[in-house]
């Protein structure tokens, strides 16, 4: 199936517009795509946006109130060698102020970041930054100073037999002012 839309699409229309009401989406679902058993290279879904000046979204997902259980974005893979990454964002912004990934979160509770890793890394790091071009602002700012905080910044905390060589390891080759600086106005 082909469709070429050239019409100006109303705030009220959709290409395609799915309303699904009651309980029948308990064990299936409305669009539901599975590959054969012959190996793929082409993408199963595929967005362009054309070389104009779109405002909408690529994808938008909005969860409802009551939707406590649902989750907007889920991904599983079973034990393999990976030769891809899970999840890759190329990114080339060069004069926008925008961030790559902006979370803005009003929760008082659950968290922000919650990484519970159960296998042992070898030689790759669990987060892993790297920072070779010339910054003139910081790789990592953490800037609390709208409210009183009762909790830490940051909290290491080792509660099991463990043989780190070191809490915090710093090394340069560089003529730096100082390692580690901490302005404290308390």
């Amino acid at each position: 199936m082909q469709i070429n839309s050239t019409g100006i699409i109303g705030g009220l229309a959709n290409v395609f517009d799915i309303n699904v009401s009651g309980a029948s989406l308990t064990t299936s679902n409305v669009i539901d795509i599975t590959t054969a058993t012959a190996a793929s290279a082409s993408n199963l879904i595929d967005l362009n946006f054309g070389a104009i000046l779109d405002t909408g979204d690529a994808i938008n997902v909005e969860l409802g109130g009551t939707a406590v259980g649902a989750q907007a974005f889920v991904a599983t893979n079973t034990a393999s060698t990976r030769t891809a990454s899970m999840i890759q964002v190329d990114d080339n912004n060069n004069t926008g102020l925008v961030a790559t990934f902006d979370l803005n979160i009003a929760s008082t509770r659950g968290g922000l970041l919650d990484i519970d890793a159960t296998g042992a890394f070898g030689t790759e790091n669990m987060i892993d930054v790297l920072a070779n071009a010339a910054f003139t602002s910081s790789v990592l700012d953490i800037s609390a100073t709208g409210s009183v905080l009762t909790g830490d910044l940051v909290s290491l905390d080792y509660t099991r037999t463990h043989a780190a060589t070191a809490t915090v390891d710093t090394a340069t080759a560089l003529a730096i002012t100082r390692d580690l600086d901490i302005d404290d106005t308390t």
